[in-house]
């Protein structure tokens, strides 16, 4: 009988510190009962193109700027005004075309992709016949803008479009966006691929080839200046082929996102002003992402303390604003970021 009554004392007593303890909690701040505990971390990826392009660096300057982990400086001049507890980075990619299905697969979190490639497979025409209207996508933001660049070896008698029959020339690699509009142009000018000895290299191999004298001219979607072509330009051995005239209206008419754009004189070198046409390069995300996340990434890629990450990241950045909001004929914007526009004035972050 002793020995279960003095089991019975012992769990009054365990009872009786258990309520002082409760007792003793509920007159402490809820901040100071949390100090101790770890901030939850959400990983955010953004498909961000090839090393090579302008959209790289770009992207790893978004992962920056959106990133906020326990511990970041605040939101002031030299700090961090990001999305709390996010941790982003930008991932290379093979291309717009993978990425915008990598997106709506949930492979990625997020990519820059051109409009027109947005587009499509929104719509799912184009590249994207045949896989059906991709309605799990929505967008962000506009970033910058990529231009179409034919660049020709000097010497290769090349200085219209339809010297190029015959000649060595690279498309882009395949099932990339670079090799789509390569096709695209060549239907404008009156060429097939059969017309050409084409190849399919990325930018850097085919710099290295126009440069040996192995190809005659090669295809490239990026922003200005590329720096392949700046590089092979330093060697005053290469030109850009002009696109204007009935092959840009024609191109313009088949895909009308595209918009007649100049390329200065001195991007590349002593290459003279060259008419090209370029697209938008958006900021999507899948159309399920949570209204609030999407609105805290609009507000920290705008914010002002964050501008001089993104101007510094490319020369193609320096005007981003709210301003280029996305108009896109039929992919919606995000919810999230549709708010974030409603209370930012154009231009005024």
């Amino acid at each position: 009988m002793g020995h279960w009554l003095s089991r019975g004392v012992l769990r009054d007593r365990f009872r009786h510190v258990g309520l002082l303890i409760a007792i003793t909690l509920a007159g402490v701040p809820a901040t100071l009962q949390a100090a101790d505990a770890v901030p939850p971390v959400t990983y955010f990826r953004i498909a961000s193109g090839s090393v090579a392009s302008a959209d790289f660096p770009v992207g790893e300057a978004i992962a920056n700027l959106i990133s906020k982990p326990p511990g970041a400086a605040p939101c002031e001049p030299g700090g961090r005004c990001g999305v709390p507890g996010l941790v982003a980075s930008a991932e290379t990619s093979a291309g717009a075309l993978g990425d915008v299905r990598a997106v709506a697969a949930g492979r990625v979190d997020s990519a820059l992709v051109p409009a027109d490639v947005v587009d499509w497979a929104w719509r799912g025409t184009g590249p994207f016949a045949g896989e059906g209207p991709r309605r799990d996508l929505a967008v962000i933001a506009t970033l910058h803008r990529a231009s179409l660049h034919l660049v020709v070896r000097r010497g290769a008698g090349i200085t219209r479009l339809r010297d190029l029959k015959g000649k060595r020339v690279s498309l882009g690699p395949a099932n990339t966006l670079t090799a789509v509009e390569a096709r695209l142009v060549l239907e404008a000018a009156g060429l097939r691929e059969r017309n050409l000895v084409a190849s399919h290299l990325e930018a850097g191999r085919a710099a290295d080839a126009l440069a040996a004298g192995r190809l005659d001219a090669f295809f490239l979607v990026d922003s200005w200046p590329a720096q392949v072509i700046a590089d092979l330009a330093i060697r005053d051995t290469v030109d850009l082929l002009p696109l204007d005239g009935r092959v840009a209206d024609s191109l313009r008419a088949r895909n009308p996102l595209l918009a007649a754009t100049v390329i200065p004189a001195g991007t590349y070198g002593s290459i003279p002003a060259t008419p090209t046409l370029d697209i938008a390069i958006e900021w999507i995300i899948p159309a399920g992402a949570g209204d609030d996340l999407v609105y805290q990434l609009a507000r920290a890629l705008f914010d002002p303390v964050n501008r001089p990450v993104l101007q510094r990241a490319h020369p193609s950045m320096s005007g981003i604003s709210p301003g280029m909001a996305p108009g896109l004929a039929g992919v919606p914007l995000h919810p999230g970021a549709a708010r974030y526009y409603a209370q930012a004035p154009p231009g005024k972050p």
